[in-house]
């Protein structure tokens, strides 16, 4: 009975739900005022989710395998867990930059009170995107100082509430792969007594 309520399932479910938990109460606390104590309960609960789902859910994938092919299913399991892992860094990393340099461009346009063409706003941002993404900080430091006068004495404001929105938005489409991940484990099957 308490190996049943117990199982993998139910782990891997409250591991799912408790990470995203703690992804929610890391939205909640993204801010400009945010502080490393204030990250560090939503970090925690994150961390605790992600430990009991990583904990179960390579057992309870090779527990299907019979003794014979685990060399196999090691050799599907392993690239396809870093290629998701890959994939989950590379989506939301490129959602992170879009967002935070669309945000930073549509700022500093309204700052300065001029009209842009919509091929002038999209080379903008098409510019910063490989300033964020290539430069080393002394080369972004340059970059910004180089840009109007008049935009020099907003930009540090128009840049930490664009990275906070950016940070915003990457958080919720987070959870929602959590969300979508704790449905899909709805269907991931007991392990098979008889191999325990």
């Amino acid at each position: 009975m308490w190996d049943a309520c117990l199982g993998e399932p139910f782990i891997i479910y409250a591991g799912l739900t408790l990470f995203s938990v703690g992804l929610w109460q890391l939205y909640r606390v993204i801010h400009l005022d945010m502080t490393l104590g204030s990250l560090l309960i939503p970090l925690m609960i994150m961390g605790a989710g992600s430990g009991l789902f990583l904990s179960q859910i390579g057992m309870l994938a090779f527990s299907t395998v019979k003794h014979g092919q685990r060399a196999e299913a090691n050799g599907i399991y392993t690239p396809f867990q870093n290629l998701g892992s890959a994939l989950g860094r590379g989506i939301l990393g490129t959602v992170l930059i879009s967002i935070a340099s669309t945000r930073m461009v549509d700022k500093a346009i309204a700052e300065l009170g001029r009209s842009v063409t919509v091929t002038q706003r999209s080379g903008a941002i098409t510019m910063l995107q490989r300033v964020l993404q290539t430069y080393n900080r002394q080369e972004r430091g340059e970059f910004f100082r180089g840009l109007p006068e008049n935009i020099q004495p907003h930009l540090d404001a128009i840049i930490d509430s664009s990275a906070i929105e950016a940070m915003q938005v990457a958080v919720l489409l987070a959870i929602g792969f959590s969300i979508v991940c704790l449905v899909i484990a709805l269907w991931v099957p007991r392990r098979n007594p008889a191999q325990q």
